[in-house]
């Protein structure tokens, strides 16, 4: 057999929609798999561009506040809106692959000619989710550590407030991107996109081929990665929420029994009561070595809402990874992983953790007016990236997208608040 005949079946053995039919046998037909993959594009190809537009004018604010040099907890949240923006980024241009792979198999379905592009829509949407899933790991860990450090910083402040400098900071996501390539990369390399040619529609096009160490080289990584870190990801925020949740309350009682009768007999001289309020905010982050500060209250609120969101989202990951246990054939390699990889899981978890983020940005906004609030896009992003103590900052959903000027202003607010 020549190299041609060889191309020609092997096309047919990977491409062909009855080879795909018998993937879904048993789960789904295959005209309700088309259906789920362009819900789920339309959604992801609405929310990806407001999570590239937020998170970019997160990273410009971040930027001209001096977020680099600050401490390692505003750098960190710099390295969430990069690591989420590559989500976004990576999440539209799959979505954008995955209308022409519905519209390829639409007009094969009604129409007597076949429509074909230069290169199979698979092979972009397979990249694209590779680079969707680097992101998604880095964010993940990011978060966890994030929420981890705070914990400590409450359990033990003395010893783990401000421990991490900038420099570890930036080392330490470096070593979380490598970690989120080298998965991704190792999978990547076990697959090509290779020119083929079909017969039966008389038109060649790239298409991705496995080689013959595919399984052997993408069970063990998913079994020692992908399966375990819902659950490590699941516990360890769990365990945090519940930490961070205990000491914010522990500090409001605390707080609600020493306020100072000063700021309820000057209510009529402003600038008294101000600073009144400031120089008992000050003692009491001083003076209270067991308690929060009203700055840490506010960044612990945040957070929890964060965690919340991401233990609530990460519900469709941990739905994967039990399918993957019970069940063989859900795994990476099985028979049903078409459906449940590209429609349940992946993209479903990162479209609700979108929609998530926004309601976090809307429940911050409406609860704690007198904080600083960039626009959050994802869960992961924190509100409180600045950690200012001040009510200057307080803007509407039509100031932040409305126009440059409105942009300019909150910029030009946030540095005076840095100053104060």
């Amino acid at each position: 057999m020549n190299d041609s005949a060889i191309s020609m079946d092997i096309f047919n053995q990977t491409t062909s929609t009855n080879e795909v039919q018998e993937r879904l046998n048993g789960l789904v037909p295959f005209g309700l798999y088309v259906n789920l993959v362009q819900t789920i594009a339309c959604f992801d190809f609405l929310v990806a561009p407001f999570g590239m537009v937020t998170n970019t004018i997160n990273l410009k604010i971040f930027l001209t506040t001096g977020g680099i040099s600050a401490d390692g907890v505003t750098l960190t949240f710099i390295m969430l809106a990069l690591s989420d923006l590559g989500v976004c980024v990576f999440s539209w241009l799959w979505s954008v692959s995955a209308f022409f792979f519905v519209l390829e198999k639409r007009f094969q379905d009604t129409s007597q000619t076949s429509l074909h592009f230069v290169v199979q829509p698979r092979v972009i949407g397979y990249h694209a989710a590779s680079g969707m899933n680097v992101f998604t790991i880095t964010t993940t860990l990011i978060t966890i550590y994030l929420a981890v450090m705070r914990c400590l910083s409450v359990a033990r402040p003395l010893t783990f407030r401000g421990s991490l400098s900038p420099r570890k900071t930036g080392l330490l996501f470096a070593a979380f991107l490598v970690f989120g390539l080298g998965t991704r990369l190792a999978m990547l390399s076990q697959r090509e996109a290779r020119g083929m040619y079909n017969p039966r529609s008389n038109v060649g096009k790239p298409s991705i081929l496995n080689s013959r160490n595919w399984k052997d080289i993408t069970n063990p990584i998913s079994a020692a990665i992908d399966l375990p870190f819902p659950f490590v990801a699941e516990v360890t925020l769990t365990a945090c929420f519940i930490v961070m949740t205990r000491a914010l309350k522990a500090s409001s009682e605390f707080r609600g029994k020493t306020v100072p009768e000063s700021n309820t007999k000057s209510r009529g001289n402003r600038g008294n009561q101000r600073a009144n309020l400031q120089q008992h905010r000050e003692t009491h982050q001083i003076g209270s070595e067991g308690k929060l500060s009203a700055k840490d209250a506010r960044v612990i609120k945040q957070l929890l809402i964060i965690c919340l969101i991401y233990i609530v989202c990460n519900a469709a990951k941990l739905g994967r990874a039990l399918g993957d246990i019970i069940e063989p054939e859900f795994f990476l390699t099985g028979r049903f992983q078409n459906f449940e990889q590209n429609c349940l899981s992946s993209k479903g978890k990162r479209t609700a953790q979108y929609a998530s983020g926004c309601a976090a940005f809307w429940c911050e906004h409406a609860s704690f007016q007198g904080a600083a609030i960039p626009l959050a896009a994802s869960p992961m992003l924190a509100a409180d990236a600045f950690d200012v103590d001040t009510p200057v900052l307080r803007l509407s959903s039509a100031r932040l997208i409305g126009s440059w000027r409105a942009k300019c202003s909150y910029s030009f607010r946030c540095r005076q608040a840095l100053t104060d």
